[in-house]
């Protein structure tokens, strides 16, 4: 099943190139289903150099995690194909159980999962500990790590975007829970990054203001999702068993 692999990129050229573009050939991802999304000129003339490695460089004229994966979602609607997003500093894809792993069969079952219950969204496991991974592919709601994701292509099926930034993953994962009766999710992935690395999303606002940008977020969301997600000071809850009882 044909897609597309997007990499939105911020001032990470070199852990982009060193670390994930790296392993992405590791795993035997051909550059010409790689693009790459800038924020804008500037940030252009940083990751120029990478073409040779990637099949597109694009500027989104977007600002914020939120905002760029909008951007992605309209992009790859209006081209109408499937798409991987996978964040600028992750390491190593892991499977449970598996010492070699196949990047493109994780994401033909993925899309194929999508495509046999009609969902739109896929994603993997938020825990790297393999005692909270299973060799299991859910559907019912439950929260991906944003990090590693795919969104599968339906034809006239309602565009999907957010207002959130520090929890668009979620949000787009409770929007596509409601919309399509599930979320598809690989238990048995995970993945490693230099989250805390240079660049990324933290160079453009410090720990307390992002600390504080999570948490109202998250109250905004229990205030539009009452029924599906719970929040206790900084952390939160999905009800699971929400359309099972």
């Amino acid at each position: 099943m044909d897609y597309r692999l997007a990499i939105p990129t911020y001032n990470r050229p070199s852990t982009l190139e060193n670390k994930t573009l790296k392993m992405l050939k590791n795993y035997n991802v051909e550059k010409k289903i790689i693009d790459l999304f800038v924020e804008d000129e500037h940030q252009y003339d940083l990751y120029k150099h990478l073409l040779p490695f990637v099949d597109n460089l694009i500027i989104t004229n977007t600002k914020g995690v939120g905002q760029k994966h909008n951007y992605l979602r309209q992009y790859y609607k209006k081209k109408e194909i499937n798409y991987v997003s996978i964040d600028d500093d992750v390491t190593k894809i892991n499977s449970l159980g598996q010492d070699l792993f196949n990047f493109n069969q994780m994401c033909r079952v993925a899309f194929e999962s999508c495509a046999l219950n009609k969902m739109s969204l896929w994603g993997i496991s938020k825990y790297n500990n393999k005692f909270f991974k299973s060799n299991t592919i859910t559907k019912h709601l439950k929260c991906i790590n944003g990090v590693l994701h795919g969104v599968y292509y339906i034809p006239n099926k309602p565009l999907i975007k957010t207002d959130f930034n520090f929890h668009s993953d979620l949000d787009f994962c409770l929007q596509s829970f409601i919309q399509d009766k599930g979320v598809i999710v690989l238990n048995y992935i995970s993945v490693d990054t230099e989250y805390y690395g240079d660049g990324g999303i933290q160079d453009q606002q410090d720990v307390e203001e992002r600390k504080m940008g999570e948490q109202l977020e998250l109250e905004l969301l229990k205030e539009m999702y009452p029924k599906l997600i719970d929040v206790n000071c900084d952390k939160f809850k999905l009800n699971w068993r929400y359309g099972f009882d």
